[in-house]
């Protein structure tokens, strides 16, 4: 007792926060100024302070003694993600960085090296996402073991494990962690003729979006129900299973999905209606 309300301190950044971001043991956040700092666990490098050292279990370690992340001359972040182990930023230059485990390619650099656990591996040495040729990332997604991204045209990526089709792109084949399978090689998700996404979330192994006809879709594991398809097969693992063929969630007679949350195996939605 007595350890809320007034009595639990705020948590001294030594900036202005303009967002905050978790992971699974770890946070994240980012300074209206495009400062990103990290604190908690960092057993794969998701802090980006070129060690394996956790922060914020010392009264030195926050506030100016945390350090603010580089990632190339010049750049600010303008958007800030975080999945289980890792964190991607959307940059004022418009490009995405990615940094923390890369096991299953989260990092989307055709590697699976962990980056900010080691020095000279942050700031400019850290790579860029490739979306393919002149597309660009306007919202990123995590789950376990996959990231999606939302793209300047509205199109999906994913890339990551995809042993349940949580990459919606009708196989079950990992992408992200060897050469040429990103940029263009990387295929879009197939939403439907000329469907795009406007939000989009992802779980432990898969991802939902609210469309842009106000329709809300969900892909990849469904072990528990969590696609809300009223089975618990999985979609987006085989051919003809995505695009027109995946099914919209039925939500009740012209009921539409204002916002979302997913957690590792369900989902939480707010309806238009709600008031």
């Amino acid at each position: 007792t007595g350890e809320m309300g007034a009595n639990l301190p705020y948590v001294n950044l030594g900036m202005n926060t303009a967002r905050v971001v978790a992971g699974l043991n770890h946070t994240c956040a980012l300074s209206d100024a495009g400062a990103v700092k990290c604190w908690g666990n960092n057993g794969g490098g998701q802090l980006g302070i070129n060690t394996l050292t956790p922060k914020g279990n010392s009264v030195n370690h926050m506030g100016v003694n945390l350090i603010a992340l580089g990632f190339g001359t010049g750049r600010t972040a303008r958007n800030l993600f975080a999945m289980q182990y890792t964190n991607c930023v959307i940059l004022d230059d418009g490009t995405t960085k990615c940094w923390g485990t890369n096991t299953s390619g989260l990092l989307g650099v055709g590697d699976t090296l962990n980056r900010g656990d080691a020095v000279n591996e942050m700031g400019n040495n850290l790579m860029t996402v490739d979306f393919g040729t002149g597309r660009s990332a306007i919202a990123i997604s995590g789950g376990g073991n996959i990231a999606c991204a939302i793209l300047d045209h509205g199109k999906v990526k994913c890339w990551g494990i995809n042993n349940v089709g949580q990459l919606g792109l009708g196989d079950t084949l990992q992408r992200g962690t060897g050469a040429a399978q990103m940029g263009d090689s990387l295929p879009e998700v197939d939403l439907g003729t000329n469907r795009t996404a406007v939000a989009i979330d992802s779980g432990l192994s898969f991802t939902c979006a609210i469309l842009d006809d106000g329709n809300f879709k969900c892909w990849g594991a469904n072990a528990f129900g969590q696609l809300a398809q009223g089975d618990v097969a999985s979609r987006g693992d085989g051919p003809g299973e995505m695009g027109e063929n995946l099914a919209a969630v039925q939500l009740g007679a012209g009921r539409t999905v204002r916002a979302f949350d997913l957690g590792d195996n369900h989902a939480v939605v707010l309806l238009d209606d709600y008031s």
